[in-house]
């Protein structure tokens, strides 16, 4: 036993949902659009600027991504807001090390 405190996660961490990019979608733009296979287009605004842990859903939920900046994620993705208590690097390994796979029913 140790003398750690633990808390729990839902403390530390807000789970948010993607969005629609369509209309913020600007070949020129700066901003990366994150799906579950990484960026793949270009937006003019952000939906996130931090660093994050990126979450697919259903057959890729076992595959997280670690980003740090402006961002946006597709509506298919979750995306974390981080308390200051925790490091994402961490997270990010962390979400590495759960058999997702277990749990996912890869169904629509």
């Amino acid at each position: 036993m140790t003398d750690t405190p633990t808390i729990g996660l839902q403390y530390l961490v807000r789970l948010r949902s993607g969005q629609d990019y369509k209309h913020v979608a600007d070949d020129a733009g700066e901003i990366p659009v994150i799906g579950s296979g990484g960026p793949f287009a270009a937006a003019s605004a952000h939906l996130y600027d931090g660093e994050s842990v990126l979450f697919g859903r259903k057959g890729t939920i076992d595959r997280p991504l670690h980003v740090n900046g402006k961002f946006w994620t597709v509506d298919t993705m979750f995306y974390t807001e981080l308390s200051p208590a925790v490091f994402g690097r961490w997270l990010y390994y962390w979400a590495t090390t759960i058999p997702f796979s277990l749990y996912s029913t890869d169904t629509a």
